[in-house]
């Protein structure tokens, strides 16, 4: 393996890889299988993408973008997150292991993230009032309220009017023009009732917008649940490719 090849290997984040220098000089990793811990994580986020909310006690699910296993042939043992926070301020890392492959030959790999993305679920607590992901270097990626209540998913889709808005019951999509951005509004919301995040996407003359909205639990958030109806509204973000 060459010089450049093991500062490749250095970039990946893999703190436990072992080189050994071999006779004659060539350099090659270790030849027996190492597990290696706290690869490289590009980023962590709360799904569905955009999420200001996420449900306490219950199964959350997680996207891990871009992580580096080193080599094509590793063998991944463990990647999901921590199970407690840590840093200033407290943020939920990455946890994984690899096991690096005992023969030589194996192409390191350097693909990156357009293929290096998996989902994993996770539980948080409802003791918490906030959750914060951060990636391996511990550069927080995403956050979200913790709440306890229901999660619910609603889509418009159809043609725009003339005032460029389309509407559904209490939900309406404004799309951007030069003035304004593109919006979803809720109007007369019930007082527990808050959007969570939206997504848009255009096909032709077709806008489709998909969104999803929680319902917090009376007994835990009295102070947000009395009250008249109530409007809300948040700009959608155009899905991940």
């Amino acid at each position: 393996m060459r010089k450049r090849d093991i500062s490749i290997l250095l970039g990946l984040g893999l703190p436990g890889l072992m080189i050994h220098l071999g006779c004659g000089g060539s350099t090659y990793p270790d030849r027996d299988p190492a597990t290696v811990e706290d690869i490289r994580v590009d980023s962590v986020k709360i799904l569905p993408y955009g999420s200001r909310y996420l449900l306490g006690d219950s199964a959350t699910p997680l996207a891990i973008l871009g992580f580096y296993p080193g080599y094509r042939c590793s063998r991944i043992l463990e990647i999901g997150i921590a199970d407690a926070p840590t840093g200033i301020p407290p943020a939920y890392r990455p946890s994984t292991r690899v096991r690096l492959p005992g023969t030589p030959d194996c192409a390191l790999d350097t693909i990156g993230r357009a293929s290096r993305d998996t989902t994993v679920p996770h539980v948080f607590g409802s003791d918490a009032s906030m959750v914060r992901l951060a990636n391996s270097a511990g550069r927080i990626t995403d956050s979200a309220r913790v709440v306890r209540g229901t999660l619910a998913f609603e889509t418009l889709s159809g043609k725009l009017g003339i005032a460029g808005t389309l509407s559904k019951g209490q939900w309406t999509y404004r799309d951007s023009s030069a003035v304004a951005s593109r919006r979803l509004f809720g109007d007369s919301l019930p007082p527990c009732r808050f959007l969570n995040q939206a997504d848009f996407e255009k096909t032709g003359d077709t806008v489709t917008v998909r969104f999803s909205y929680v319902t917090l639990d009376p007994s835990a958030a009295p102070d947000s649940c009395n009250g008249a109806a109530h409007a809300d509204s948040l700009d959608p973000a155009k899905p991940r490719p």
